[in-house]
């Protein structure tokens, strides 16, 4: 927190904002959010926990630098490739079977992916 307040030259209170606070603006485009510590879904193992939802699909998606299409920014390797932007209509990759079911389920409790059902930020937001 002292680098912070350093680098971008914040008053020293800086810290007791941050106690109370859990998104602060810091400067134009530039905020500090904070929110709990969870686990990244990065192992894979099968899963047998079916319910559950998230808000990929639902109100985001994300698009990597290289052009393809996840359901959320959690999918930085592109597990759940939906298709790449630079190759295909966004439209079209919003229609594919695979967009669909993992919307649907999410909408109705049911996970669908290893991946979310993997996926300690999903396990955190429904706590």
């Amino acid at each position: 927190m002292d680098k912070i307040i350093e680098y971008f030259n914040l008053n020293k209170n800086f810290h007791q904002i941050v106690e109370k606070e859990n998104n602060i603006k810091i400067q134009d485009n530039i905020y500090l959010d904070k929110d709990n510590k969870f686990t990244w879904p990065t192992d894979l193992k099968e899963n047998n926990e079916y319910v559950g939802t998230c808000f990929g699909t639902r109100t985001h998606i994300a698009i990597l630098v290289n052009g393809d299409v996840v359901p959320c920014c959690l999918d930085s390797n592109a597990v759940l490739k939906l298709g790449n932007i630079f190759e295909e209509n966004l439209e079209d990759i919003l229609n594919s079977k695979l967009f669909k079911e993992l919307n649907e389920g999410f909408k109705h409790n049911r996970l669908i992916s290893n991946f979310c059902k993997n996926c300690g930020f999903r396990i955190q937001k429904l706590k």
